[in-house]
């Protein structure tokens, strides 16, 4: 049994790490060393250098943080053997959307694996869909997924290419 499955009345089951800590702290000393070599070079007060480093590398490190915690919640829903093929950002269709800052990460995100489609919103699972039960339209610049005849979803992904990516996908694992 791996490391990311707990057992469970005989049965494995699947939970979410806390995270990365490593690659996070990584992240972190990286940014103080880009952040803190150039002021050092530039005879700034060694306090203030360290201040703004320390402030950077924190920064950094949380936000390291934060998007490997999102991950692994997403990839807890896998199941054993599916793999994730893609992850696109949705930008909504309605006029006034405000995007999230940069360190958030995308509010919206479709993810196609090899079972099916699953749209998050952060770490929140929307939906989830076998590919077998979707039906995956290209209709201009929006992508259009009905789940069973009901619709599930109309989205503009970030990338224009992106949708069709997605339709070639669907027709690729059998989707209608």
């Amino acid at each position: 049994m791996s490391e990311d499955e707990t057992e469970n009345d005989g049965n494995a089951t699947r939970s979410a790490p806390a995270g990365n800590v490593p690659a996070a702290v990584g992240a972190g000393c990286v940014t103080a060393v880009v952040v803190g070599l150039p002021l050092a070079l530039e005879d700034v007060p060694w306090g203030l250098t360290a201040a703004l480093a320390l402030a950077a590398a924190v920064g950094a490190g949380l936000t390291g943080w934060r998007t490997s915690r999102r991950e692994s919640a997403r990839n807890a829903v896998l199941e054993p053997g599916e793999r994730v093929l893609n992850a696109y950002v949705v930008r909504p269709t309605y006029t006034g959307y405000t995007p999230p800052s940069p360190s958030e990460g995308p509010q919206y995100v479709l993810r196609s694996t090899t079972r099916g489609l699953e749209m998050w919103e952060r770490d929140i699972l929307l939906w989830r869909h076998p590919w077998t039960e979707l039906r995956v339209v290209l209709d201009g610049q929006l992508l259009r997924v009905q789940h069973l005849g009901e619709q599930a979803g109309v989205m503009r992904l970030e990338r224009q290419e992106s949708a069709l990516e997605v339709t070639l996908t669907a027709r690729r694992y059998r989707a209608g």
